[in-house]
């Protein structure tokens, strides 16, 4: 910004100067600015008269004073923040033509970034020194030390200790674990912090005045004196409803969050509230209105809610965007909630829910039109993408490091079909798998795939081999909302080999080297009600397989195989999530238990697919010389307590319990090993869950870590 403060004095002068005319305007000290410029911004012209009736003529000469161009920048006395950050803070940089402003403006900048550090005492001085047209600027700065709080005074309270009070705020008194920083930008919210907990107690007309603060030793130690006005304590009264027709008051009264007689609390008014919104949006009123109408009687609240229903509306259109891979009846067929529905809140997130399990968007967004008694929905889907090609590692304790290499298109040409090439090696496993699946057959809900598999195995007292495929089939079972039936016909060959020297089965005979032809068939019923497959939060998941090889199937392997599973969520609080878990499996024969051949026996112990945390990976069941021959009977159950630590980071509290036993007969659940810890997830991109647990074995009394890179717990 330049300075023409002489330009201003001239418009000054021509209010008082006699008449003459204008001859000649000149600039001078001008260095960097084209004096054409500057005569542009003046109001008057060679020719001009300063009045009227001028006579003769004057000549004006412009002298500006120009201002400088910063050569050099620099900081002094700044110990505890850097230059670096220092600078970024700053909008000015060397080269710019400074002015006073700037140098105002950039005090500023740098006082609030070291309130932001805490220190709230910092004097900054800039010292300019200009010369021929340059200028060195340098910000002495005095940083002070930080304000501690000596004190913290609570007065006026009579229902609640100072102690009580003084736990709200973020502003605290130093203790043993804790730093006593005095931080004045968060005194407005630890006020409001201490209304509203009053609030919540009854005390509505309750009032926090402004605090007072007393510094001492150089202002360095303060004490916060709070002064608080609790008035009376209300309750409430007598509940009604009035207005209401669709609903009745019972209905209505079933929704509420505040009953009689207990203090009066605002926020449970408003969670009421909030009910009774989804309440009647369930049922398409979303133009439904609600008035707490509240009178007071002496201690006493009566409330009314005041309800105008208004008429339900009806979707009109369901629009979709942001959908440039996808197909859009890839998305439509999830839907739920069609034009000419009556609009329910319910559909529309169960939609929503349904869309974002297909694994193909980051994001979905839902928006809305409304046009008298219609409305117009819009989902606004964010694109995940599409193919994947990754090559890196897993890990697990059983099968140790491997390397893997995969191609993934999980939303094939748009469709929503799914292939994949899956190549894994390592020193005890190596795997190849390729399969195809088809969700939606001819536009029907019907789903079906194929699949290809070779592995190769190493376990502890064998080598397992096997290779061959399999055919899948899905459709919603009748009736039954969430639940989806499925059917699977496999064919292949499973053997083992290099079997341990002295390892018996449980009849104590030794086991057969060698491939077996199995030819099997699954039947099982899922319902999966879960908000979100990858990282559910409420809902739940229970699972019933029944699985047939051999007899009237042919092959040379001979069982049926029963397993049920079920896992439930619920949000506990803040972002806790608590997910319970029980899993109960049988394995028999049709004509003897020999028939079933070890390795569709139950081994538990470990992480994978019978976890039990807090031992190794499977140990638990029958034993025979200390070797675990495998069960035919297994129960499996479990708590998990998931918070999150920062995004894609979780943290996990266990309680695993699990057993497998030789036969029905010998099954004793009060015969549980038990096992607690806690653990942490990371989900990185492209390469899937990184998960530590470490579980401590209650009966064997020992820790166990158990650690997994690449593949879902």
């Amino acid at each position: 910004m330049k300075r023409f403060l002489p330009l201003l004095l001239l418009l000054a002068f021509v209010s008082t100067a006699s008449t003459q005319e204008v001859g000649e305007l000149t600039v001078e000290g001008n260095r960097r600015v084209e004096s054409s410029l500057i005569l542009s911004t003046c109001p008057l012209q060679r020719g001009d008269f300063l009045t009227p009736d001028a006579l003769g003529k004057v000549l004006i000469k412009i002298v500006v004073d120009e201002n400088p161009v910063l050569d050099e920048l620099s900081f002094d006395g700044n110990r505890h923040v850097k230059e670096k950050d220092l600078r970024q803070k700053l909008e000015i940089r060397e080269g710019d033509v400074i002015s006073q402003y700037k140098i105002f403006n950039s005090v500023q900048k740098l006082k609030q970034l070291y309130e932001e550090k805490k220190f709230l005492l910092t004097q900054i001085t800039p010292v300019l020194t200009e010369e021929d047209g340059r200028a060195a600027l340098v910000f002495q700065i005095d940083e002070g030390k930080k304000q501690k709080i000596r004190e913290i005074r609570i007065e006026g309270t009579r229902a609640f200790p100072g102690s009580r009070i003084e736990k709200l705020m973020k502003n605290r008194e130093k203790e043993w674990y804790r730093s006593a920083e005095f931080r004045p930008d968060l005194l407005d919210e630890d006020i409001e912090a201490i209304e509203k907990f009053y609030q919540s107690q009854g005390y509505i007309e309750a009032e926090v005045l402004a605090p007072e603060l007393i510094y001492q030793e150089d202002d360095e130690w303060v004490t916060i004196v709070i002064k608080v006005d609790e008035g009376i304590r209300y309750y409430i009264g007598d509940i009604q409803f009035a207005g209401n027709e669709f609903f009745s008051v019972d209905v209505l009264t079933n929704q509420l969050t505040v009953s009689r007689g207990e203090p009066y609390n605002k926020e449970k008014v408003d969670a009421t509230l909030e009910k009774l919104y989804s309440l009647y949006y369930d049922e398409g009123y979303i133009y439904a209105q609600f008035v707490p109408d509240e009178w007071a009687r002496q201690d006493t609240v009566d409330i009314t809610f005041q309800v105008s229903e208004g008429e339900p509306a009806r979707v009109r259109k369901v629009e979709i965007e942001g959908n440039d891979q996808t197909r859009e009846k890839v998305i439509r067929r999830e839907l739920v909630i069609y034009p000419g529905d009556i609009f329910k809140r319910s559909k529309l997130i169960r939609s929503q829910q349904e869309i974002f399990n297909l694994g193909y968007f980051q994001n979905i967004l839902i928006d809305s039109r409304t046009s008298g008694s219609e409305i117009d929905l819009i989902f606004e889907v964010e694109e995940k993408p599409s193919a994947q090609a990754a090559a890196g590692a897993t890990y697990s304790q059983e099968d140790k490091l491997a390397g893997y290499f995969q191609i993934k298109h999980p939303n094939l040409f748009g469709r929503g079909q799914t292939v994949n090439l899956m190549v894994e090696k390592g020193g005890r496993k190596q795997n190849v798998e390729v399969g195809f699946t088809e969700p939606w057959l001819f536009d029907y809900p019907i789903s079906v795939g194929a699949d290809l598999y070779y592995l190769t195995r190493i376990r502890e007292y064998w080598d397992e081999k096997s290779r061959g495929g399999d055919i899948r089939l899905g459709v919603p079972f009748p009736f039954l909302d969430y639940t989806m039936a499925y059917w699977r016909y496999s064919l292949g060959d499973l053997g083992i080999f290099n079997i341990e020297e002295g390892y018996l089965s449980e009849y104590g005979e030794e086991l057969e080297e060698g491939f077996k032809r199995t030819s099997a068939t699954r039947i099982s019923l899922t319902r999966d009600s879960r908000d979100n497959i990858f990282n559910a939060t409420t809902g739940s998941m229970n699972h019933y397989s029944v699985e047939f090889a051999g007899g009237l199937l042919g092959g040379e392997v001979d069982f049926h195989k029963h397993i049920m599973e079920t896992r439930w969520y619920c949000g506990t609080f803040w972002k806790f999530v608590l997910m319970g878990k029980v899993r109960v499996g049988y394995v028999g024969g049709y004509t003897s238990p020999k028939t079933v051949p070890v390795y569709e026996k139950f081994f538990v112990g470990g992480i994978g697919e019978n976890a039990l945390r807090g031992y190794p990976d499977r140990s638990i069941g029958p034993q025979r010389s200390g070797r675990n021959v495998g069960g035919r009977t297994m129960v499996i159950m479990g708590l998990e307590h998931k918070f999150p630590i920062a995004e894609n980071i979780y943290g996990i509290l266990f309680f695993d319990a699990g057993n497998a036993w030789e036969s029905i007969e010998k099954t004793r659940i009060s015969n549980l090993y038990k096992g607690v810890g806690f653990g942490i997830r990371l989900d990185v991109p492209m390469l899937g869950i990184i998960g530590f647990d470490l579980g401590y074995g209650i009966d064997r009394d020992r820790w166990e870590p158990h650690f997994q890179l690449g593949l879902p717990f």
